[in-house]
């Protein structure tokens, strides 16, 4: 559930301007949300979003809770409500990971410059030792981007067996394949 709030949190935040997150003055004893008011409804009106919920607390307690622009376009445009539900596809793999693996290294279970093969027997092989989980989550471990589902579909262990039988893309730690294309010569830009 945490995590699921973070999330939704964060991708809020991703959908506004920076000006959205200047601190709420006070104005007549109540906090003034305009800022946040102004950034949503920009956001909506160029099309960059159809729609934003924004919830905003301290504590218990909900400073702010309001929905800007549509929660759906088609076939008929909907308006966003406070309960909307995003579907967050994609997103959910990187920050569920991420929150996961950091609150491992935060509590010292795993250490970010480690081997993988510390923690994956899979992996405990002298040429894999640059595989490390720094490397993983910031996509430079050489692994291949896209192994074949059949490689994958039956799951863990056998898809870690898999994927240490291919091999590398490039040494890890170097650039990734896209980082390592040539610069483009002044004729080529032509």
């Amino acid at each position: 559930m945490l995590v699921a709030r973070i999330v939704v949190v964060t991708l809020a935040m991703l959908a506004l301007p920076a000006s959205a997150f200047a601190p709420p003055r006070e104005v007549s004893g109540a906090l003034d949300f305009s800022g946040i008011d102004e950034a949503a409804n920009e956001a909506v009106a160029s099309g960059e979003v159809p729609g934003v919920v924004v919830l905003v607390g301290r504590g218990d307690d909900v400073l702010l809770h309001r929905a800007y622009g549509s929660r759906r376009l088609l076939p008929q445009p909907a308006p966003m409500t406070l309960d909307t539900i995003f579907d967050l596809a994609s997103l959910t793999k990187p920050f569920g990971t991420t929150l996961a693996v950091m609150s491992l290294v935060e509590r010292g279970a795993i250490k970010l410059d480690a081997p993988l093969g510390r923690y994956l027997k899979e992996f405990r092989d002298k040429q894999l030792d640059e595989i490390t989980i720094r490397r993983l989550l910031t996509h430079s471990a050489g692994l291949a981007a896209y192994p074949a589902n059949s490689m994958v579909s039956a799951g863990f262990p056998s898809a870690a067996g898999a994927i240490v039988k291919m091999p590398l893309d490039y040494p890890p730690g170097s650039s990734t394949p896209e980082q390592s294309a040539p610069e483009p010569t002044p004729s080529d830009r032509c």
